[in-house]
């Protein structure tokens, strides 16, 4: 069976959506009759969509970009019209301009002559042109901005002049050339344009410490004069992206965000002391984001994680493994936080495993018992089965079913059901109500954007309330967003679209189940009819909905305990 939809309002309501007019709600309930039928969309419809989409990844794309200027924690940076209006800028930037809160770049400074030389050097030459700001920078020295010119969308980016090194090109100055971290500072100094008296006040060292590391640097790099090591130097300066249709999300801050928040600490409870660590390794070209916590002798626990949440966010859960005596293992997985999409698609599992392989054997563990929240239930099935680690019992809680055909998904809160709807009708549709929900969740921030998730399902919400829940939406926020929902897209693959079962009924491993009475999303009734497909699955049910495992983390850890 297949339904129409009126082109033009379809495309309307997307286009009022991402230029930030309209709500999601409206093009939910304009898809509303093929959602409640379980139909295709007509081939009309489906090709009028498909046209949208370049539009749509367009808009995203620049939207990312925007959003990733404003929360930059760099040097000043301001995005620019072409008639000078400022469209957004960062922190930075936003300190420099002060309380004016200038709407055009005039306000900084800048002559509309100076502007408008500025724009007719770009237009002619392109690449990137310099911009004069009348203010002065912490160092003293004028403020002078690179400018690019973005044609697709219309605006130039300005950037503060101060000249940085990747983390890379750090460490390539350190095996190369053994350039000591003193030697590197002053070698960044002089591509900046510093004088030797104006290094020695910035690095508060006598001058003569600094001529004498001007002299180490040209005899290391091999260099002929201070000029010669200053060009080497400012050659090797970060580049900015080209232009936000071809951004990707490297930049993205909830990215650098999360990368930030992955520090070893220390917490101490009346249980004694537990380490949270967190970091990442490489494999195969590819990062992968691995989080412990618990009992650091305990037995270990390999945790898939939610769809929404990570692990070791909130004191109540590190406090419930470490009492049970847990070493919890956290793999990210492809396309959530800090780990990079598969090279392949449709090989999410098998690098899900492989990764979570690759980390165990980092830290010289064997997992005793695997655990898998909603989505990560069907990853611990994988693991169990393509692994050579065969785990004995994997826990499962608020488990994300079987979705087949003929499955009754009325009772599922529209803002969920319209993605399982979409990932076994017209998944490349996945995407389109991905962007859309970035534009909603970025206008409602970190600390609101659950409001959205559980839109129809507002008594998960209390939850966060507290301070300590809007740190974990927060959180969640950054871990969800870093690479555009990549994850949640992958997610929506493999425990969607694809047919799973054949690891739930070939597993020899135990699988116990606790879920929540009250989950709008995955319904009791839905996770009972897990048992057709094997009946020796064990099921607990508590009044609770889908945030079961950030409401009572206890009651989890202490049943992975018996089955342990």
């Amino acid at each position: 069976m297949t339904v129409g939809f009126d082109s033009e309002v379809l495309k309307s309501s997307i286009q009022s959506i991402l230029s930030g007019q309209g709500d999601n709600q409206e093009f939910l309930r304009l898809l509303e009759p093929a959602i409640s039928s379980s139909s295709v969309l007509d081939p009309r419809s489906e090709q009028s969509l498909s046209l949208l989409m370049e539009d749509i990844e367009q808009r995203g794309r620049l939207n990312d970009f925007l959003e990733s200027v404003t929360q930059d924690t760099g040097p000043p940076k301001f995005v620019i019209g072409e008639d000078g209006k400022i469209i957004c800028s960062n922190g930075a930037a936003k300190a420099l301009a002060g309380e004016s809160n200038p709407d055009y770049v005039y306000a900084l400074g800048v002559t509309r002559s100076d502007f408008s030389k500025f724009r007719e050097r770009l237009s002619s030459k392109g690449g990137k042109s310099l911009l004069k700001i009348d203010m002065q920078s912490d160092n003293g020295l004028p403020l002078v901005f690179t400018g690019h010119y973005f044609r697709r969308s219309h605006y130039y980016i300005l950037e503060s002049l101060e000249l940085k090194w990747s983390d890379s090109i750090e460490l390539a100055l350190h095996d190369i050339f053994r350039l000591t971290p003193a030697e590197r500072e002053v070698l960044l100094c002089l591509a900046r344009g510093m004088q030797l008296p104006e290094i020695s006040s910035y690095r508060q060292s006598r001058i003569t410490t600094v001529r004498q590391q001007v002299k180490s640097i040209l005899q290391k790099t091999g260099c002929s004069s201070q000029a010669q090591a200053t060009a080497l130097a400012a050659a090797l300066g970060d580049k900015g992206p080209s232009d936000p249709s071809d951004y990707v999300g490297e930049v993205n801050q909830g990215r650098r965000d999360l990368d930030d928040a992955l520090k070893t600490n220390s917490l101490t409870t009346e249980g004694g002391d537990r380490n949270v660590q967190a970091g990442h390794i490489y494999r195969d070209g590819r990062r992968v984001g691995w989080r412990a916590y618990g009992h650091p002798t305990g037995k270990v626990a390999l945790l898939m994680h939610s769809a929404y949440f990570g692990a070791a966010n909130f004191d109540k859960e590190l406090t419930a493994a470490y009492r049970a005596g847990f070493r919890i293992i956290v793999v990210e997985r492809p396309g959530f936080g800090l780990t990079d999409e598969p090279h392949f698609t449709n090989a999410t599992l098998v690098t899900h495993v492989k990764d979570c392989e690759h980390v165990l054997a980092e830290h010289s563990l064997q997992p005793d018992v695997l655990i898998g929240h909603d989505y990560g239930f069907v990853y611990a099935l994988a693991f169990n089965q393509l692994s050579s680690s065969k785990v004995p019992d994997i826990l499962a809680v608020s488990p994300i079913p079987l979705f087949q055909e003929g499955s009754d998904f009325s009772e599922i809160p529209i803002q969920q059901r319209v993605f399982i709807w979409a990932a076994r009708h017209s998944f490349w549709l996945v995407r389109v109500l991905l962007r859309l929900g970035h534009v909603k969740a970025r206008r409602l921030g970190p600390e609101r954007w659950m409001e959205m998730v559980f839109e129809g399902a507002e008594s998960e919400l209390d939850i966060f309330q507290s301070a300590e829940g809007k740190r974990i939406e927060a959180e969640s926020y950054a871990f969800n967003l870093a690479q555009n929902s990549k994850g949640h897209e992958l997610d929506l693959q493999v425990c969607i679209s694809s047919d799973w079962s054949g690891y739930l009924t070939d597993s020899e491993a135990r699988v116990s189940i606790i879920t929540g009475s009250e989950n709008q999303t995955f319904s009791l009734a839905m996770v009972k009819a897990l048992q057709k497909q094997r009946g020796d699955i064990s099921i607990s049910a508590i009044p609770t909905g889908l945030t079961l495992a950030v409401r009572h983390p206890e009651l989890v850890y202490d049943l992975a305990k018996v089955l342990s």
